[in-house]
């Protein structure tokens, strides 16, 4: 499958000592053989609500993608929000 929406990932991780299961919903996967991209995958979030700050993305303060591609085990993964309020893009 190229391209999925509203999927539901989970992976199990480990720390100090205790094994944890994280989940997540994603609004959209688009797989490499879709979109001809160097890193496999591209995660995909749509907002109807505020975008994140560009500041906030660098500084690692809105990690909900980074988690997500950590997740689907692809960190190198391509992260996009994508406006979906009509306001503009990043603050």
């Amino acid at each position: 499958i190229s391209v999925k929406v509203e999927e539901f990932i989970s992976r199990k991780v480990s720390v100090s000592g205790r094994e944890l299961e994280v989940f997540a919903k994603v609004d959209r996967i688009d797989t490499q053989d879709y979109l001809k991209m160097e890193t496999g995958i591209r995660v995909v979030d749509y907002k109807t609500g505020r975008l994140p700050s560009k500041s906030a993305i660098t500084q690692n303060k809105s990690m909900q993608l980074q988690i997500i591609a950590g997740i689907l085990g692809n960190e190198d993964a391509e992260l996009e929000y994508v406006d979906c309020s009509g306001r503009n893009e990043y603050e």
